[in-house]
């Protein structure tokens, strides 16, 4: 009885073991088909998005293709050589089993087989591609893949999996995206998706829910905390597009900065919950009802020099600011002329004025196209653009924030020091009997010293670091904007030469005797 009785106790433990062990595993299973759940929803929303792209770009096509029908007509009434040598050579124009124009102006029905490898696959109509041909990204792994992958990608991807994820190769890695999905409009937030390998986080994926007033509460509570850093700007956007990009570019600059990227608050932000979140907020509006405004102090003498560090880094920051913002007005203001006297609306009004199909009519109406087809492309383009170099321009701001609060520590360090230097000759030149409210005030001078300086120590430790950073990521931005203006500019060249070419072809046909718009009999 003695061996059977110690057989079931071993049994017994055993058979617990396995049931704490399968406890464990359905628990991880559990979590794991919610995040694979929620994973899926949002593969769904950007399928969706996707499809009514496809819709848009195949109506798109088919009106392209009316268009190109209204010109092979005209193009066979004109009998052009220069115009059907232009028609020949648009991408689309020829197909098979239809209309073939001759030089002599007449149409020949025939089938015309065409040369496979003078179609390049960047003409292909959208209408013939397969919806599997369309690759996705995934927000947290950022592994391309096709519609059809979606199901088995998400089983082994999510941000809360305990699965193997694509290891981070650069060491000291923190990575931001912010998303914001139709859930995440109705809730006011943004989606951001957290990748690092940094020591202090535990995980290396993150996936919060952020709103506007979080970002902003963020933003004030490191210019009050980290007074010795540049922290970058966070524009008030209105377009959730426009709010979605700035905020990542804000996210962005924090996480490139040696400092500020280290910082408690920052990981709270980007890993906390909504509790800790309204608790830290909490906190802050606290801080902030008991905070006192701060005292500007001057000493009675300033030497400045223009060979001095700080004098020059001023003056540079002043000369750049006045460039940019001069670039800047002079960019909206010819977006905001170029939209109100917009040429193409004349050369409709010309079309409009003839009762008639004449050659005036035809004429006006490719030249009100092609204008306004180009104002329209160029319109939101630019407004990016804009966007972009105010965004550099508030970080340029935030920096001049930063020596203004450098510049006023060194006049409060030099205030105190004269105030010593004052109390101690005064003391020199008194008896000791009237001397005890002159020591109070020495006294409170001399530790008010001793703190002015140990800030200004502080603010100046990490300076030369600071501004270091600041102008690089600065040029950095610029030159990624300056690329972008370029590539810009010369697509926009392109498209314009097109379409001029098009509307040269229009403005050269022929006059017709028998469509006249003056009819008087």
């Amino acid at each position: 009885l003695r061996e059977e009785n110690a057989d079931l106790r071993q049994r017994l433990r055993r058979a617990q073991k396995n049931i704490d062990e399968h406890i464990i595993e359905n628990k991880n299973l559990s979590d794991r088909y919610y995040s694979v759940g929620e994973n899926s929803v949002s593969f769904k929303e950007e399928l969706e998005a996707t499809q009514v792209l496809l819709l848009k770009e195949q109506e798109n096509i088919k009106g392209l293709q009316g268009y190109i029908d209204h010109l092979r007509t005209e193009i066979c009434k004109s009998g052009q050589d220069s115009l059907i040598k232009l028609f020949d050579g648009i991408p689309g124009s020829e197909r098979k089993n239809e209309t073939q124009i001759v030089p002599n102006g007449d149409v020949a029905h025939e089938t015309v087989e065409l040369v496979p490898h003078k179609i390049k696959a960047c003409h292909r109509l959208s209408a013939e591609l397969n919806p599997e041909d369309l690759m996705l990204s995934c927000t947290l792994c950022y592994e391309k893949m096709r519609i059809d992958e979606i199901t088995s990608h998400s089983r082994i991807c999510s941000a809360q999996s305990q699965s193997k994820n694509r290891a981070l190769l650069k060491p000291d890695t923190l990575i931001v995206n912010v998303t914001c999905s139709e859930a995440d409009i109705e809730k006011a937030s943004f989606k951001i998706v957290t990748r690092t390998n940094l020591e202090n986080y535990n995980n290396s994926h993150y996936d919060v829910h952020r709103s506007e007033s979080d970002c902003l509460w963020l933003r004030d509570n490191l210019q009050e905390l980290c007074t010795e850093c540049v922290v970058p700007p966070l524009l008030q956007q209105t377009t959730l597009n426009g709010k979605t990009r700035e905020l990542e570019r804000f996210l962005s600059r924090l996480c490139q900065h040696q400092i500020l990227r280290t910082s408690s608050l920052i990981q709270l932000f980007l890993t906390g919950s909504d509790e800790e979140i309204i608790t830290a907020k909490e906190e802050f509006s606290e801080r902030q009802s008991l905070k006192q405004s701060p005292i500007e102090y001057k000493p009675s003498r300033i030497s400045t020099s223009d060979k001095g560090t700080l004098v020059k880094c001023q003056k540079y920051l002043v000369s750049i600011v006045n460039s940019l913002s001069g670039l800047i007005n002079h960019l909206r203001s010819s977006l905001e002329s170029g939209s109100k006297k917009g040429q193409g609306r004349w050369f409709k009004s010309i079309a409009e004025s003839e009762p008639e199909e004449t050659y005036l009519k035809t004429a006006a109406q490719a030249l009100s196209k092609v204008c306004d087809d180009l104002e329209k492309g160029q319109k939101e383009d630019e407004k990016l653009i804009i966007g972009d170099l105010q965004s550099v321009l508030e970080y340029i701001y935030s920096c001049q924030e930063l020596l203004g609060r450098v510049e006023s520590s060194v006049n409060t360090f030099l205030y105190w020091e004269e105030e010593v230097r004052v109390c101690e000759e005064m003391k020199k030149n008194m008896n000791k009997e009237s001397s005890t409210d002159l020591t109070t005030r020495w006294a409170e001078a001399n530790s008010n010293l001793h703190a002015a300086k140990a800030h200004l120590e502080m603010m100046y430790e990490n300076l030369s670091n600071e501004l270091y950073h600041f102008d690089y990521q600065k040029e950095l931005e610029l030159r990624e904007i300056f690329i972008e203006y370029t590539t810009l500019k010369f697509e926009q060249y392109e498209k314009v030469k097109s379409k001029w070419e098009a509307a040269t072809v229009m403005t050269e046909m022929k006059l017709s005797r028998d469509n006249r718009a003056i009819v008087f009999t």
